[in-house]
C-alpha cells in the first residue's frame, strides 16, 4: 500500500511560498475554487515531486510562480510504503536538487536523475500508471467513451502498457522481413544451382590421344649443302671483286723513265730568284728617284753635277740588265726543276697504285663465276621431306593439346557438378533452418500483434473493466444503465444498455453521461491498481460533478465512501456538501492560497 500523507510546496505555479495539504486526512475532501485558481495544479505538483515531470508537459521554467519572478520553487512529499516512512525533498533554484529519505536515512543518489530512478523503484510503477491512479478528469472518460472503436482500443493498449507487445511485434516483424528476404535469396540460389545441375547432365565424353612421332631433326645434308652453297656464293663474290680489280689495272699508266729521275732541290733557286727580283726593284727605284731630282740638292741646297747623275743612271741601268739576265737563267732552272720533281712524284704515285692493286688481285681465282643451282635443287628436296615429317609431328602435338584441353574441361565440369551438388545440399539445409525461423517469427509476429496476445489480454481486461464499471454504474444509476464491451479485430465496441434496451451514448443527457463517465473512470482506475499491484490512497476527480444533479452527487459520495483506503479530492467550482471536508482555493493578487473550512 502506497499511502500519500502530506504534500508541502512553495512558489509552484500560482501558489505562494508556504502551502500544505493533508493527503490522508479524510475519505472525501472537496477542493473548491474558481477557474484558474490553481485547483488542478496540485496533482501536477504531486507528479513533479515523484517523477520529475507532469502530464501536461509544463516546463520547469514555467512551474515557478511568475508573480514572484525569482524562478525558484520547492516541494516536499511525505508518504508510507510497505510500513516504511519516506520523505522527498525537491528544490529548484538555478539547478534542480532532489533528495529522498527513508526514515532519517538519506538514500539519494549523486544526481537528480538517479534519485528519481530510486523513487520510481520504490513506488514500483511508471509515470503513466501513477497519473492514471491519482488523477481522473471528465474529459479523460469522455474521450474513451466517445472515441472511435479503433482509437478506444489503442487507448486501452496505451493505458495498460500493452504497447510493449507492439514493440515486440515490430521487432518480430522486422526479423520476419529479414528472414523472408533470406528465404527468397536462398530459394533463388537453390533454383540457380538446380539449373546448373540440369546443364551438367550433358557433359561430353573424354577423347583419346593419338601417337606422337619423334620430332624430326633438321637434315644435316641440308646444312652441308648450304655450307657448300655459302662457299660458292663467297667465292663468286671474290671472283667478281677480283675481276673488277683486273679491269682497273690496265687504266693505271706508270712513267718508268721518270722513276730514274732525281729530285732536284728548289729552295736555293727560289731564294736566289727572290734576291735578284729585290735588287732589280731597288735599282729601278733609284733610277726613278734620280729622274725626279732638279739642279739643286733638296737636302743641302747645293748645285748637282748633271754628268754625275747621268753616270749613276747608266750604271744602275747596266746593273738591272745584268740582274735580269741572271734572273731569267735562275727562273728557267726553277721551272725545269719543278717539272722534273712533279714528273717523279706522279710516276711514283702511279707505281704505288699499280703495286697495291697487284697485291689485291688473286691470280689463282678464275675469271668465270661458279653455278650453285644443282646444290640448291638438292637442298629443296631434303626440305620437302623434312617439312612433311615436321607437319605430322606438329599435327599430332596440336591435336593432343586440344584433347588435353577438352579432357581438362570435362574434369572441371565433373568437379563443378560435384561442387554444385554439395552447394545445393548446404543451401537446402540452410533454407530448412531459415524456413524454421521464418515459421517461428511468423508465429511470434501473430502472437504479439493486436490480434494475438494483446487481443487476448484486452479480452480479459475489457471484461474486468466492464464488470467493475457496471458495479459502479449500478449504484450511480440505480440499476438502470449497464455497459457492454466487445473486441472485434482492431476495434473495441462499447454498447450502452438502458433497462435491457441498447441505446447510443449520444442519446444520454449530460447528467446521465456523467454517471456513465464516472463509473468508467473509477473502473479503469480499479483495474489499473489491480494490474500494477499498487494501491494508492489519493485520487483527484477533476470537474466530474458539475453536471450531476443533487441526487447524482449524493450517489457519487456514497460510492466513494465505500472505496477502501482511498482519499478522494473532488475538484469543483463551488458545490459544497455540508458533511464533507472542504478546502477552498482562493487567488488574491495573483497568488493562490489554500483554506480549510
Amino acid at each position: 500500500m502506497l499511502c500519500m500523507k502530506r504534500l508541502d510546496w512553495g512558489n509552484c505555479f500560482s501558489y505562494g511560498p508556504e502551502n500544505s495539504i493533508d493527503l490522508n486526512g479524510a475519505t472525501i475532501t472537496q477542493l473548491i475554487g474558481e477557474n484558474g485558481s490553481g485547483k488542478s495544479s496540485i496533482p501536477l505538483i504531486l507528479q513533479e515531486v515523484t517523477f520529475n515531470k507532469n502530464s501536461k508537459g509544463i516546463k520547469k521554467s514555467d512551474i515557478a510562480n511568475r508573480e514572484i519572478g525569482d524562478g525558484k520553487y520547492w516541494i516536499d512529499l511525505y508518504f508510507d510504503f510497505n510500513d516504511e516512512e519516506y520523505h522527498i525533498s525537491l528544490n529548484r533554484a538555478t539547478t534542480l536538487k532532489v533528495k529522498i529519505f527513508k526514515g532519517n536515512e538519506d538514500i539519494s543518489s549523486h544526481t537528480a536523475t538517479e534519485t528519481f530512478k530510486t523513487i520510481e523503484g520504490i513506488l514500483g510503477i511508471d509515470f503513466k500508471v501513477f497519473v492514471q491512479l491519482i488523477y481522473q478528469s471528465t474529459t479523460d472518460g469522455l474521450s474513451f467513451l466517445t472515441a472511435t472503436d479503433t482509437v478506444r482500443k489503442k487507448f486501452l493498449i496505451d493505458l495498460f502498457a500493452l504497447d510493449e507487445y507492439s514493440k515486440y511485434f515490430e521487432i518480430f516483424k522486422e526479423l520476419l522481413q529479414s528472414v523472408t528476404k533470406d528465404s527468397t535469396s536462398s530459394k533463388g540460389s537453390i533454383s540457380a544451382l538446380e539449373r546448373m545441375l540440369e546443364k551438367s547432365n550433358s557433359i561430353p565424353d573424354k577423347k583419346d590421344f593419338v601417337p606422337v612421332p619423334s620430332q624430326p631433326e633438321y637434315p644435316p645434308e641440308i646444312v652441308t649443302l648450304e655450307s657448300k652453297i655459302a662457299d660458292i656464293f663467297s667465292l663468286n663474290k671474290k671472283i667478281q671483286q677480283n675481276n673488277q680489280l683486273r679491269k682497273i689495272l690496265p687504266t693505271i699508266k706508270v712513267d718508268n723513265e721518270a722513276l730514274f729521275l732525281q729530285n732536284i732541290p728548289t729552295n736555293d733557286l727560289t731564294l736566289r730568284l727572290g734576291e735578284l727580283t729585290a735588287s732589280i726593284k731597288a735599282s729601278q727605284a733609284f733610277i726613278a728617284k734620280m729622274k725626279k731630282l732638279s739642279d739643286t740638292c733638296p737636302t743641302c741646297g747645293q748645285g748637282i753635277d748633271i754628268t754625275k747623275e747621268k753616270t749613276l743612271k747608266e750604271e744602275a741601268e747596266a746593273e738591272i740588265a745584268s740582274l735580269q739576265a741572271e734572273a731569267v737563267l735562275v727562273e728557267d732552272k726553277l721551272v725545269e726543276a719543278n717539272a722534273n720533281n712533279q714528273r717523279l712524284k706522279e710516276a711514283r704515285k702511279a707505281r704505288d697504285e699499280r703495286d697495291t692493286l697487284l697485291q689485291k688481285i688473286d691470280a689463282s681465282l678464275p675469271a668465270e663465276v661458279l653455278e650453285a643451282s644443282d646444290l640448291q635443287d638438292e637442298i629443296e628436296q631434303h626440305k620437302v621431306v623434312y617439312k612433311l615429317l615436321l607437319k605430322d609431328y606438329q599435327d599430332a602435338v596440336s591435336y593432343n593439346a586440344t584433347v588435353t584441353q577438352h579432357n581438362d574441361r570435362v574434369d572441371m565440369m565433373y568437379e563443378q557438378r560435384a561442387d554444385t551438388t554439395e552447394e545445393l545440399r548446404i543451401e537446402t539445409k540452410k533454407l530448412g533452418k531459415i524456413l524454421e525461423r521464418q515459421a517461428l517469427f511468423e508465429i511470434l509476429k501473430k502472437t504479439f500483434s493486436t490480434n494475438g496476445l494483446v487481443a487476448f489480454k484486452l479480452e480479459n481486461l475489457v471484461k474486468d473493466i466492464e464488470e467493475a464499471a457496471n458495479e459502479y454504474l449500478l449504484e450511480l444509476s440505480d440499476g438502470r444503465f449497464s455497459l457492454v464491451f466487445a473486441i472485434s479485430g482492431d476495434k473495441l465496441n462499447v454498447t450502452l444498455v438502458d433497462n435491457n434496451n441498447e441505446i447510443d451514448i449520444s442519446a444520454l443527457s449530460s447528467g446521465e453521461l456523467a454517471r456513465v463517465n464516472i463509473a468508467t473512470l473509477l473502473a479503469i482506475r480499479k483495474i489499473m491498481s489491480y494490474i500494477s499491484k499498487t494501491q494508492i490512497n489519493v485520487l483527484f476527480l477533476d470537474e466530474v460533478i458539475n453536471v450531476l444533479d443533487e441526487y447524482g452527487r449524493e450517489k457519487l459520495i456514497e460510492v466513494l465512501l465505500e472505496e477502501k483506503s482511498l482519499n478522494t479530492f473532488l475538484v469543483s467550482h463551488g458545490w459544497s456538501h455540508p458533511l464533507l471536508a472542504k478546502i477552498s482555493v482562493q487567488k488574491v493578487d495573483g497568488i493562490s492560497q489554500l483554506k480549510e473550512q
